[in-house]
């Protein structure tokens, strides 16, 4: 639009009201552009996809009573300025029944002039286009508050608005829709090994290709972290919604660039339909969560919510999210503890060393199996903090045997989330100076996946921790890709052979007996 032209939508219900519009327009002397409509829905789907300085509608622009014709005009949220055309024979006895339903004027045509609807329309103009200017400066704010910056998807505030409303309108119409809820596979790892920078760009191409593989009606959001989720308003029947997530699914089969680093990250989905497995988004988002946590467990890549099942797993997930809480207090509350393995030496049959194992006693749960724990704080951001307990308290009882006499290396077992940390060598050498201990008293062990997750970081943390004089143990060896080969090129002190191949050694060998 150029300043000195109005674009106007003209609605009118008769041919009558049609030429009396047409004919005070052209007196008016403007350079108005005209759109003529003459049914209500034409008028609303104009509005909502047009650009116009300002509305002209009859009241016989539809043939209900006028307050009704008002509301659905309302309804429409139409943003544009009204003027509404009136007849000798209407009736409105409240001015503001009229305001609140987004009219600006009203014009009756029988004795209105062209001078003065021309100063109407230029009026309507002028508030269109200071609501413009403001909308424009609400949106990009509402576009902040309901949109995450870094995938550019919708986030949790503005996905569960939209869930709330596909549910009502579903439940009014006596239709399904499904709600998917997605997690990556891995990429707390990525975040580790390879920083925050390679893991925000890779969920910014996790989110396209996600978004690109949906339907123009799904909302597809990042809710927080590596989650996902997706609603499907349409269409969404069980196998719909599988479909959708097989869709998914295949979209991150082929690994993804990232600063010179080909990372392969799955994802695993979770399933809710509605009514089925819920009648509100809050039970439908938390079965659909535990049927990815399952899919997750399980490996299947989807899983569609069964009752039973993923109830066990949801309370099986609620009480883990309780222990990770926990977790965090564990250490100021005293409720971790360091037992004492010893390895003996064959030649000599005596104490060669001890192996750390950390326990924790929970004031309500009891023995927490490390299985459980120790996944949780890799998790949840605190296995750093946790390593460093372990490695303090092994250290401190160390230079207490030392005193007594006693010289017992201890080996403490890593995190592959810890050996990746930039500054863990450093970190080792502040503790070892701090209780006196040399380096030749700590052995270090790591796991074979740990190692392979990120060759070259895994090695350069090694050579460091080997020139300090620690002694580095690879444990579990046997149940990853690592070759000996690769294994003899690292400074490594000694090998512990996983037990399933020592059992399947000895059933072997009982095998072949005479």
């Amino acid at each position: 639009m150029t300043s000195d032209s109005v674009r106007i939508l003209v609605g009118t219900g008769t041919s009558e009201s049609h030429d009396t519009v047409e004919k005070l327009l052209a007196e008016t002397g403007r350079n108005i552009q005209i759109h003529h409509v003459e049914e209500l829905n034409l008028a609303i789907a104009a509005l909502s996809g047009g650009d116009y300085d300002c509305a002209l509608f009859d009241t016989h622009l539809q043939n209900d009573d006028n307050l009704d014709f008002l509301i659905e005009l309302k309804m429409a949220d139409i943003r544009t300025p009204i003027i509404l055309l009136t007849h000798e024979k209407d009736e409105f006895s409240d001015v503001d029944i009229l305001v609140e339903q987004g009219i600006v004027d009203c014009v009756q045509l029988s004795s209105t002039s062209s001078v003065s609807l021309a100063l109407t329309i230029a009026g309507a103009a002028r508030i269109a286009q200071a609501e413009r200017r403001s909308a424009d400066s609400t949106a990009k704010l509402t576009r902040k508050t309901l949109y995450d910056n870094l995938s550019e998807l919708p986030n949790r505030e503005l996905f569960f608005d939209r869930l709330d409303q596909v549910i009502a309108l579903a439940r009014r119409e006596q239709r399904q829709i499904a709600v998917l809820t997605m997690d990556l596979n891995g990429f707390k790892q990525v975040n580790a090994s390879l920083g925050h920078n390679v893991g925000d760009k890779l969920l910014q191409e996790v989110a396209g290709r996600i978004r690109e593989v949906a339907r123009d009606s799904d909302t597809v959001a990042r809710l927080g972290g590596d989650e996902f989720a997706q609603v499907m308003p349409t269409g969404a029947t069980v196998a719909g919604a599988i479909r959708a997530a097989e869709k998914a699914i295949e979209a991150l089969r082929a690994p993804i660039d990232v600063d010179g680093h080909h990372l392969a990250t799955g994802i695993s989905i979770g399933i809710a339909v509605f009514p089925l497995h819920g009648e509100d988004s809050a039970t439908l988002m938390r079965h659909a969560d535990s049927a990815m946590y399952s899919a997750k467990r399980n490996a299947t890549g989807y899983s569609v919510h069964s009752g039973k099942d993923d109830e066990a797993d949801e309370g099986a997930h609620v009480h883990k999210l309780s222990l990770s809480g926990d977790l965090r207090h564990a250490i100021e509350q005293q409720q971790l503890s360091l037992n004492y393995q010893p390895k003996i030496a064959f030649e000599t049959s005596t104490i060669s060393g001890v192996e750390a194992l950390l326990r924790w006693n929970h004031p309500v749960h009891g023995f927490v199996s490390p299985e459980i724990f120790i996944p949780l704080a890799e998790q949840t951001g605190i296995i750093e903090q946790l390593t460093n307990w372990v490695l303090d308290a092994a250290l401190k009882q160390h230079a207490e045997w030392s005193k007594k006499g006693m010289f017992v290396p201890i080996a403490v077992n890593l995190s592959p989330v810890t050996l990746h940390e930039q500054d863990f060598a450093n970190q080792v050498q502040r503790l070892l100076q701090k209780w006196d201990v040399p380096s030749k008293g700590l052995t270090l062990e790591i796991t074979e996946s740990a190692i392979m997750s990120d060759v070259a970081r895994a090695t350069e943390t090694v050579n460091l921790l080997h020139d300090m004089g620690l002694k580095i143990s690879i444990d579990d060896f046997g149940t990853g890709y690592t070759s000996l080969s690769y294994i003899r090129r690292l400074p490594v002190s000694e090998i512990k052979v996983d037990k399933s191949f020592v059992l399947n050694h000895s059933t072997r060998l009982n095998r072949i007996k005479p």
